[in-house]
């Protein structure tokens, strides 16, 4: 186009021109953009050393190429704050690439091409720092102050994600292929929490320096599915001086509860799972019973915290029922007058405190039957503790506290669990056996049993010596006899002869009974197939026949 306006012509004329030479050069701009659509393309490919960031997904939008560099703010990227949407990686390069600035908060090694970043841990439109590394076969994830750094693979190997401060429930939240972490690198005000499962069940273990390999750790290599990422000495779950925090895994690694002071007892009102417990921290005013069962059944006291309760009696996933308590607290204290009976050792657990009295079997005094393991005893009284229901069993006098009765009753294995029936009395009243006046019908020469119960198990049979105050013997194991509807359909009893004039108790025992727990202990109620027989021997008396059914 050829315009030839001398400087004499007037001012509009001059305006034309300038005009025209404007829309010359905007049409060759426009046409040059559509017309050359690769080369513009060109301009966002990066080479092998370099990354290219795009402003939206599919390579699309605003890009910028960056080479071998740390970029600690979105400034020094040279592109807009959380605006990267996709990106390119050069052959020999990884973007190390995270959410805040000067690589905090979550951050992710990027080797290859992504054109979407929304399903990544650091998604489309949230990047403001990257790292442009070389591609040497490890992931160079350099975790900040506040931050960890997992591996897949032993000696900080293989792909890695660096995570912030924050709670990781599973694999996807952690970014890495679940049970695939092997070696972790902390920042130097962090600490890891590593669990075996999701939502941090199963084993967890609390890191607090570098570790190159998971493989001697209970959550070992390739075992990780749920992480926290803490400050560098968190412990959660911290009870005040009147509290007590209970922890699921040892070294006091939550899931965790506190609770104030107060009776707990089951798993519910505890507020964790039913035998989940494996340590406890214990405020300095406070203590704790921990307990087997629930209601408070087998316990042991703890005044101090235990970071791993398998060294304790109470052992770990064991605890059932608790209850938090004023340190040096007593429970059931008696008065001079007065004796109280533990159902454990040590002067804990459910308790009953009785005044002078005789208490012939376990509903009178309280308590479960067999289950007193220690006894406190008032100044001014004596105890007279006995095996059996009113008194018919071997006795024994108590004068002062005890605090396990494994050692009393030296003829039975245990004197723990043993007691059925107790006198309090005043120091130096008689303690002994009860003397039973043989019913007429119950003096004979011998037994003869037959086992005619329809359940088809052999059962024991025992006899003591009431009069000479001898311990259960056992007179042998009896066969099933019941046949066909009959019983003892041509069998044979079993013959247990008596001595003349002494008394003797006959129990049967059968160990298949559903409470019994296969234990034969003729001293076990739960065990006993029928009631007790008081029998006085006599040589001139008959046979004593007896179906046990």
């Amino acid at each position: 186009m050829n315009i030839n306006i001398s400087s004499t012509e007037p001012t509009k004329v001059i305006m034309l021109r300038k005009a025209l030479r404007l829309f010359s050069l905007s049409s060759i701009v426009l046409a040059s953009s559509f017309l050359f659509p690769a080369e513009a393309l060109a301009q966002c490919e990066p080479g092998p050393h370099e990354v290219a960031f795009f402003q939206h997904a599919n390579f699309e939008g605003k890009c910028k190429v960056l080479g071998l560099k740390d970029y600690k703010n979105s400034s020094d990227l040279g592109i807009k704050n959380d605006s990267i949407s996709s990106v390119k990686v050069g052959a020999e390069v990884q973007a190390f690439v995270c959410k805040d600035s000067f690589y905090r908060g979550e951050c992710e090694v990027l080797n290859k091409n992504h054109k979407t970043l929304r399903n990544n841990v650091v998604k489309g439109d949230t990047i403001s720092s990257a790292k442009i590394q070389l591609r040497n076969g490890s992931a160079s994830c350099t975790p900040g102050r506040n931050q960890v750094a997992f591996y897949q693979h032993t000696n900080y190997k293989g792909a890695c994600q660096v995570r912030g401060l924050g709670r990781y429930e599973n694999s996807l939240k952690i970014g890495l292929k679940n049970d695939t972490i092997s070696s972790v690198k902390l920042g130097t005000n962090s600490q890891a929490v590593l669990c075996r499962d999701s939502n941090f069940q199963g084993h967890c273990i609390v890191l607090k320096e570098n570790r190159p390999t998971l493989k001697s750790w209970h959550v070992g290599n390739d075992e990780t599915s749920s992480a926290k990422v803490q400050e560098l000495g968190t412990q959660e779950c911290q009870p005040k001086a009147d509290q007590v925090a209970l922890f699921m895994h040892s070294n006091f690694v939550a899931p965790c509860v506190v609770k104030n002071m107060g009776l707990y007892g089951n798993s519910s009102k505890i507020g964790l799972k039913n035998d989940s417990i494996s340590s406890v921290i214990i405020g300095r005013d406070s203590q704790v019973l921990l307990c087997e069962h629930s209601n408070f059944k087998n316990c042991v006291e703890l005044k101090g915290s235990d970071s791993n309760l398998g060294d304790n009696r109470i052992g770990h996933d064991q605890v059932s029922s608790l209850k938090v308590q004023p340190r040096g607290f007593k429970d059931c204290i008696p008065d001079s007058n007065e004796a109280s009976f533990f159902e454990d050792s040590g002067y804990v657990g459910t308790c009953k405190v009785k005044s002078i009295g005789d208490y012939n079997n376990a509903a009178s005094i309280g308590l479960a039957n067999n289950s007193i393991s220690s006894i406190r005893v008032g100044s001014s009284i004596q105890v007279c503790a006995c095996g059996g229901d009113d008194f018919t069993q071997i006795c024994e006098a108590f004068t002062m506290d005890d605090p396990s009765l494994d050692n009393n009753f030296p003829i039975y294995t245990t004197g723990n669990d043993l007691i059925s029936s107790i006198k309090v009395q005043m120091r130096g009243s008689e303690c002994k056996v009860k003397s039973i006046p043989p019913d007429p019908q119950d003096v004979f020469k011998q037994i003869s049993v037959f086992n005619c119960h329809t359940d088809m198990r052999s059962v024991h049979l025992w006899t003591r010596n009431i009069t000479i105050g001898a311990p259960f013997v056992e007179r042998g194991v009896l066969s099933p006899q019941y046949s066909n509807g009959s019983c003892p359909s041509g069998a044979s009893p079993r013959v247990i002869s008596l001595i003349d004039g002494y008394l003797f108790e006959f129990v049967v025992v059968d160990t298949g009974q559903l409470t019994c727990e296969g234990r034969n202990d003729p001293s076990l109620g739960n065990c006993i197939r029928m009631p007790s027989r008081f029998i006085l021997g006599d040589d001139d008396g008959l046979s004593l026949n007896i179906k046990v059914h």
